[in-house]
């Protein structure tokens, strides 16, 4: 089956979605842990209000009378392992196993690149087709052809009938 080069196979495209997925359910999860740490706040405030007794000392084994959970860094750390997988599993869509250095094969990472390859040569190109490279140096598009000497090697222009360098004649050479 012959692809062309900018086609994403559709497992590393899975991959890279599957991803990007990770990332926004870690985000979500950091989100819980801040909207957690204000709950806990609020929820503590208002029970060492209501809990704050002259006599008898107050109980911390009484579990009617405990202060509620603060679960924040717990939905914090989950939301760091699931942004972390997600930047990891968006690498390996994005470049392949050899691509993202997991695997050290030159020629796989190669064969892995090829998509991010050609997307770069062909915006190279839509620049150099703007800027029109021949208008701004015309003497790049000529063609210039020179000779050598075999007595001196110094290089001549093709019209030059002698060399300029040690003065041989050039015309028995192209012979």
């Amino acid at each position: 089956m012959n692809q062309s080069p900018n086609y994403y196979p559709k497992s590393r495209q899975t991959l890279y979605y599957i991803g990007l997925t990770f990332i926004f359910c870690g985000v979500l999860f950091g989100l819980a842990g801040v909207k957690e740490i204000n709950d806990a706040n609020k929820a503590n405030s208002e029970f060492f209000q209501k809990n704050t007794p002259i006599f008898p000392p107050y109980n911390m084994l009484d579990h009617q009378n405990t202060p509620p959970e603060d679960h924040s860094v717990t939905f914090f750390i989950i939301g760091f392992i699931f942004i972390a997988g997600g930047f990891a599993l968006t690498a390996l869509g994005r470049s392949g196993l050899a691509g993202s250095g997991l695997i050290l094969d030159t020629a796989q990472e190669r064969e892995d690149r090829r998509p991010q390859n050609y997307l770069i040569g062909e915006q190279i190109n839509d620049v150099l087709e703007k800027v029109n490279i021949e208008k701004l140096f015309p003497q790049a598009s000529e063609t210039i052809i020179k000779i050598r000497c075999t007595s001196c090697s110094h290089l001549n222009d093709e019209n030059d009938k002698f060399c300029g360098g040690c003065g041989t004649s050039l015309i028995n050479e192209l012979k």
